[in-house]
């Protein structure tokens, strides 16, 4: 099932480094959404919406720009195709801010994350390695969320596993008990 699906993308990975430049094979490996959702179309009936057809081109556009800069067949340079990336990237991340912070309460250092990274994001065309600028910057961003949530450290709701097997928690817990 779904585990040798897993093991044969892991190993068709791992194959995929010993021929191929590293930065060309983790590009590839990251398609999948693409494939995924063609294969959903082709295979279980699900529609192809103007907004997934238009969000399948960008990708498409997306993996080759990244191919041809890659492989070094590119007519842009690194700084146009840094920008490539990091546009969409600091739009992605506004609109998770303007979605999901903004309307909550939260801290003055936890409301002010995302505008930092987004202006990072937008800074990173200007570095020499403009890409994986913006990757460690999304990632610094995660780690700082996830850092400052005040939720971190409580117990755990729904089920949680144990040595005896799966125990329900907080709410769900309740639940059992009135039932």
């Amino acid at each position: 099932g779904r585990g040798a699906l897993q093991l044969g993308a892991g190993w068709g990975l791992l194959e995929g480094f010993a021929h191929a430049p590293v930065s060309l094979v983790v590009l590839l490996f990251y398609v999948y959404p693409l494939v995924a959702t063609l294969g959903a179309w082709k295979f279980l009936g699900e529609g192809l919406t103007a907004k997934r057809l238009i969000l399948l081109g960008v990708g498409l556009a997306g993996i080759a720009l990244a191919v041809d800069v890659a492989t070094d067949h590119a007519e842009v340079g690194v700084d146009v195709a840094g920008a490539a990336v990091a546009v969409p990237t600091a739009i992605y991340l506004f609109g998770i801010w303007v979605l999901h912070d903004v309307p909550r309460p939260m801290s003055r250092l936890r409301m002010s994350l995302s505008p930092i990274a987004i202006v990072v994001v937008l800074l990173t065309p200007l570095l020499t390695y403009p890409v994986l600028a913006t990757g460690l910057v999304v990632v610094a961003l995660l780690a700082a969320k996830i850092l400052t949530d005040p939720r971190r450290g409580r117990r755990p709701r729904g089920l949680t596993a144990t040595p005896h097997g799966i125990n329900p928690a907080g709410p769900l817990r309740r639940a059992i008990r009135t039932r």
